[in-house]
């Protein structure tokens, strides 16, 4: 894994469908990128998750690759709709801003192996999030399920007049953190590439985003 200091790098691509498998996402010259540690800095051993990041001239792409001992999912809501409180499930998660630091506006998109997804802006202000709802930034989810090998893959693609006034060039940086969420609340688990180092599990630290940088 790269330092904390380093940006993770997401390399340009032509747009692509998404297939749930990470086919697109393992081409020549892909990198990945993996979260190893728990919110806490602790190792996440088995949990570790690989992430693959991509771009285009419209979109920004993320490939999930999440080892699993037992799912948590919803079985009986639409995947075409956002899945309300998705958060008390298994998920990947990505929080991320064209702002440098200081973050205080951001965007949060969650997938789930069972395709469900919810997304939303967020201002962060008095030291907590505040929540537009209403704003709905349209990205694209894709998962499967390998329950022999026990690993589930998601794939989200973000459009990037959704979230940013300006075009993405070759050198931009970003802010983001990668989480991932998983287990039942009695085992619930809490992955973050930049460890948030919170008392309690929080994934709202803007002051803790790491930097992703967008090459040719």
């Amino acid at each position: 894994m790269k330092p904390e200091t380093e940006p993770i790098e997401a390399r340009k691509c032509a747009d692509f469908e998404l297939s749930g498998d990470l086919r697109n996402f393992q081409g020549p010259g892909s990198r990945a990128v993996e979260i190893s540690r728990f919110w806490d800095g602790k190792p996440a051993g088995r949990l570790a998750t690989r992430v693959h990041c991509l771009w285009s001239d419209t979109a920004l792409y993320f490939g999930f690759f999440c080892p699993y001992d037992e799912l948590t999912v919803d079985t009986t809501a639409p995947v075409d709709l956002p899945r309300w409180q998705l958060w008390d499930l298994d998920i990947a998660e990505v929080l991320i801003s064209p702002q440098e630091q200081p973050v205080d506006h951001y965007y949060e998109f969650e997938l789930a192996p069972s395709g469900h997804w919810i997304d939303f802006e967020i201002v962060f202000r008095e030291g907590r999030p505040f929540y537009n709802w209403d704003r709905r930034l349209n990205g694209e989810v894709r998962s499967r399920v390998d329950a022999e090998r026990r690993v589930w893959t998601a794939e989200l693609k973000i459009p990037v007049k959704n979230v940013s006034d300006r075009p993405l060039r070759p050198g931009d940086e970003w802010s983001l953190n990668l989480l991932r969420a998983d287990g039942p609340p009695a085992r619930r688990r809490y992955l973050a590439f930049w460890p948030t180092n919170t008392p309690t599990p929080d994934f709202h630290v803007p002051s803790r985003f790491g930097r992703i940088r967008f090459v040719e």
